[in-house]
C-alpha cells in the first residue's frame, strides 16, 4: 500500500502493520496495532510533530511553528484512523492555521519512544 500521508522528514516508512485503534488516555494517545503491539504518544509531542502543510515547510521539512505556541490546555476533540491508515487528530486549538493533524502509521511505529524504539539509521556514519 502506498500513501501520501505526510511525515516530518524526507524518509519513507512501511505501512505493513496498520493501526487498529487509537484513544485518548490522559495527556497521551494510546494506539493498538494489527500485530497486538501498543504504543503511547504524548499529546504535546504529537502536536509538535504534525507534518501538515501548515506546520512543516514543504521544501525544507522544517517546523513552521514553535513548540512554545502550543496551547497549555491541549486536547483532542476527535481521534480517528483514516481510510488511508493515518492517525488523525482534531485539536481544541489551532496551531498557526492547523486544526487537524495526520500521522503516518509507519512513522509513528518507527518513533514509538514509549517502548524504547528508535528509528533505524539508514545512512552510514562517516567521520570527517
Amino acid at each position: 500500500m502506498t500513501s501520501h500521508i505526510p511525515t516530518p522528514d524526507f524518509e519513507t516508512y512501511s505501512m505493513a502493520v496498520p493501526l487498529t485503534t487509537a484513544q485518548a488516555d490522559g495527556n497521551t494517545i494510546r494506539t493498538t496495532w494489527a500485530d497486538g503491539h501498543t504504543s503511547q504518544f504524548h499529546l504535546i509531542w504529537l502536536r509538535d510533530n504534525c507534518a501538515c502543510e501548515h506546520c512543516i515547510d514543504g521544501t525544507s521539512r522544517e517546523r513552521v511553528n514553535s513548540i512554545n505556541s502550543i496551547a497549555d490546555n491541549l486536547n483532542p476533540t476527535n481521534i480517528t484512523i483514516s481510510g488511508d491508515g493515518a492517525l488523525q487528530i482534531d485539536w481544541t486549538h489551532k496551531l498557526g492555521n492547523c486544526i487537524t493533524s495526520q500521522y503516518h502509521p509507519g512513522w509513528l511505529r518507527a518513533y514509538d519512544y514509549a517502548n524504547g524504539a528508535r528509528p533505524e539509521e539508514r545512512w552510514p556514519i562517516e567521520t570527517w
